[in-house]
């Protein structure tokens, strides 16, 4: 890894949604599609990439909040805070109404980012990270590093067209999505360096000449004991249940209705299947629990309960079709967690799953309801110790390779190579 000393250490912005912990859990209590995911990511990647650059990156934000009326509240006022001592962190203002919001969120941004560079215009290593296409983002970031100078690089966790899902957009929203559709690939290839989730990202939007790395996540840190396992058997062997979980979104393209079909076809009294989580779904899977006792419905949950929930299980289950498009380019973040709660996960043969996984996966071949109903038989028939096992080296593996430090390193490196004036190819970004 490429390291930088003294005057010379690289100072870099990170523009995105990362928001305090305790603003997120207030937002997560009102607002009906929070982005919990996107906020554990985030946070990663500035961790990670702080120890690895041995300093701190300074913060630009605004609260990911949904557009009102979806979201209650119109307007996110301007606060300075610090996540860390000798942080400079800022949330923007904007409006939280459709169009409104894009453009007070392109104004300030742009205001704020030109306002860091001009600051910071004496050092001699600037770079900008920008989280998501999001495009007041890309928009200001690209201007303010044009006019300021400093490298800019664009981490991309899914693509417009796909975000969002489940959710329906009126006409305003879909003539956006739609723009952002047609100009966001191309202004792309104006960063120096990207980030992806998938390999397919770069490849389908045609921006492998641009320098990138895949990212597809990154561990945070462990809540999980060596002895999880252990207290798990143990209780299995008291009260006999097989514990099938779900935890994510409630909606038919995160596969919730294939796992909830395939259940009904396991008549067995001790299968349980417990289910957290908020979506469209919600009143199909009350429906399922009222006519179901087996079936469990948490509801939504803090993500603390949720974690622990998973270790108490006997198998989690990501059922999302590889048949929808959007599989392509998003890695799904809960498919980390599971494998990191030391149990054993079954999943769809996705296609952004990189192929190092599949040794640590319970893979499910063909998406029907008979088929997966089956494997969860299959998995759940193993003995424990078996089981047991299998979590652990799944949460070994993570762990190991996808620990927040390794990935913050390989995205420092980037970052110090690109604003260092390094030429750095495509190929040995990666």
């Amino acid at each position: 890894m490429l390291k930088v000393s003294g005057r010379e250490r690289l100072k870099t912005l990170f523009v995105g949604f990362a928001v305090p912990d305790e603003t997120m859990e207030e937002l997560s209590r009102r607002d009906p599609v929070p982005q919990i995911a996107a906020h554990k990511f985030q946070w990663s990647i500035i961790r990670g990439v702080e120890e690895a650059s041995g300093s701190h990156l300074d913060l630009l934000s605004s609260i990911p909040a949904s557009d009102y009326p979806r979201g209650r509240k119109i307007f996110f006022g301007y606060r300075k805070w610090r996540h860390r001592e000798e942080s400079e962190d800022v949330l923007i203002p904007f409006v939280n109404v459709i169009l409104l919001k894009h453009l007070s969120r392109l104004f300030f941004s742009l205001v704020f980012i030109i306002a860091w560079l001009y600051r910071h215009r004496n050092a001699g290593r600037k770079s900008i990270l920008v989280y998501a296409m999001h495009s007041p983002y890309v928009l200001a970031t690209l201007a303010a590093s044009r006019i300021l100078g400093g490298s800019a690089v664009l981490i991309i966790p899914d693509l417009p067209a796909f975000s969002d899902v489940g959710i329906k957009r009126g006409p305003i929203r879909r003539a956006l999505k739609a723009l952002d559709v047609l100009c966001l690939p191309w202004l792309t290839r104006k960063f120096d360096g990207l980030v992806v989730l998938s390999r397919h990202i770069a490849e389908d939007l045609g921006v492998t000449e641009v320098p990138y790395i895949v990212v597809e996540g990154a561990i945070t840190e462990s809540k999980w004991k060596t002895d999880g396992a252990e207290r798990h058997r143990h209780g299995m062997a008291r009260n006999s249940e097989i514990i099938v979980m779900y935890a994510g979104g409630l909606s038919e393209e995160y596969g919730l209705t294939l796992l909830l079909d395939a259940f009904s076809r396991i008549p067995d009294k001790n299968y349980r299947l417990w289910i957290c989580g908020r979506g469209p779904l919600e009143p199909v899977v009350k429906d399922y629990s009222a006519r179901d006792r087996r079936v469990v419905y948490w509801g939504f949950l803090p993500n603390e309960d949720v974690m622990e929930k998973e270790r108490q299980s006997t198998v989690l289950v990501n059922a999302r079709s590889s048949n929808n498009v959007f599989t392509r380019y998003s890695f799904p973040s809960k498919l980390l967690e599971f494998m990191l709660s030391a149990r054993p996960t079954i999943t769809t043969e996705l296609p952004s799953i990189p192929d190092e996984y599949k040794d640590f996966l319970f893979l499910l071949k063909e998406e029907t309801p008979e088929k997966l109903a089956g494997l969860i038989r299959e998995v759940c028939s193993r003995s424990p110790e078996d089981l047991s096992d299998f979590g652990r080296k799944a949460s070994e593996f993570v762990l190991r390779e996808k620990n927040y430090r390794k990935q913050g390193e390989r995205i420092y490196d980037l970052l110090a190579r690109l604003s260092g004036g390094i030429q750095v190819s495509a190929e040995s970004a990666r």
